[in-house]
């Protein structure tokens, strides 16, 4: 394909060079393999110029990019051509060489990435969508329990025992802390693989089979919750402080909802004449909008809330926190979905799916079941909050029917 006329474009020809009409692209030879690829854009009919090397080897036919020519003028594309007719004088494969010479260069840019540097550049592309708190764990954790022993590793040479070492001794103690910490190594090497800092499997897929079952070692932690029999003096004790933090903690127990979306609340995700709250997915755990039906309470509270900024509740989680704690000491702001769903279960014929879908959790046993489940259940959600909140108030059920569930009765 070399052809024997090498230097036959004009510097003018190389600036102003395009394909014909009805043409997105033309390849123009100055000679000696090289040639001048000039391509139009389907979109915005923007032109783009650059060098292409063509050849032949054992019947196949190559073409290796040498650069824009707005990077690379007609004189450099020249000598880099001629420097490559060379190498195929010496029979080695132009292609083969670049693809060797850039594993190469991988290989020693793999050689200077530690676990702490892949680790930080994977929290910071992620952090985005998590939440402070969740950030600050993933920080933490690894802080505490992994940089001490691969912090200045090659991501490329840790191995499951190196892992093992980390997640082991805490494996009995802390067994949901390590499990934690076993899971964020692994996306930790997964994001160092898929960027070509290290190459083979994830050495912490298999370590979970080497380990006790984390059932059968550790005890289940459930959040600190109050018995649902005492929501109604809790939220008469939280009417009589009439503050912020206390009125986004009536909120909270009335919607159901987490404190980091009741503290994000804005004016503009609050429709107060249909009494729903909309809540965007980036503010939701499951990264899912979750409709809330408001009750007739919450829409109280709504409204009694001073109207200045977009935030209706311009609080931080210390104070939700400490005026929780200063009224009922040992129970959570999370508790208070365990609260609302054991009265469900134990005080209404609510079906589960209702109170699942009033809890923002997904709907379904697994993802082909989720697949088919597309409602969000609204209006028979909207009937069990105004019933919860009716309880939390102590008021009767204004419209909507509570049926107790029939209990065993044993001798």
């Amino acid at each position: 394909m070399a052809e024997r006329i090498v230097g036959r474009l004009k510097p003018k020809q190389v600036t102003h060079a395009k394909p014909r009409a009805g043409k997105d692209r033309v390849d123009i030879p100055d000679g000696g393999n090289l040639y001048l690829q000039a391509t139009r854009s389907q979109k915005s009919g923007h032109i783009r110029r650059s060098w292409v090397f063509k050849y032949e080897l054992a019947g196949i036919r190559h073409e290796l990019g040498l650069g824009a020519t707005h990077t690379v003028r007609l004189a450099e594309a020249r000598e880099k051509a001629r420097a490559l007719r060379q190498t195929l004088l010496d029979n080695i494969d132009p292609l083969e060489q670049r693809q060797r010479q850039r594993a190469e260069l991988l290989a020693g840019r793999a050689e200077r990435h530690t676990f702490k540097q892949d680790a930080e550049a994977y929290i910071k592309l992620h952090e985005s969508g998590w939440s402070v708190k969740h950030a600050k764990e993933w920080r933490s954790t690894l802080q505490r329990f992994v940089y001490s022993r691969l912090a200045s590793m090659p991501v490329k040479d840790i191995t499951s025992a190196d892992v093992m070492r980390v997640v082991e001794p805490h494996w009995i103690e802390r067994t949901v802390t390590a499990g934690r910490v076993l899971d964020r190594i692994g996306a930790v090497l997964d994001y160092s693989t898929a960027r070509g800092h290290r190459s083979g499997d994830n050495p912490c897929s298999s370590l979970r089979a080497s380990l006790p079952k984390q059932s059968k070692v550790a005890a289940v932690e459930h959040h600190a919750a109050i018995p649902y029999q005492d929501i109604g003096a809790l939220m008469a004790d939280l009417e009589a402080i009439k503050t912020p933090a206390s009125r986004a903690l009536q909120l909270l127990i009335l919607c159901g909802s987490r404190m980091s979306e009741v503290r994000g609340a804005t004016r503009s995700e609050i429709d107060l004449d249909a009494a729903i709250w909309t809540i965007p997915a980036a503010r939701m755990k499951g990264r899912r909008l979750h409709r809330v039906p408001l009750s007739s309470q919450a829409v109280a509270i709504l409204k009694a809330m001073p109207r200045e900024g977009e935030r209706i509740f311009d609080i931080g989680v210390v104070g939700m926190e400490q005026t929780l704690k200063r009224i009922r000491k040992g129970i959570t702001t999370h508790g208070m979905r365990s609260s609302l769903r054991t009265w469900c279960l134990e005080q209404t014929s609510f079906a589960p799916a209702i109170v699942e879908a009033a809890l923002a959790h997904k709907l379904g046993k697994d993802t082909t079941e989720q697949a088919y489940i597309r409602g969000d259940l609204f209006a028979r959600r909207r009937k069990l909050m105004q019933a919860w909140a009716d309880f939390c108030t102590k008021r009767a059920p204004a419209g909507a029917t509570i049926t107790p569930l029939r209990r065993e009765v044993r001798g």
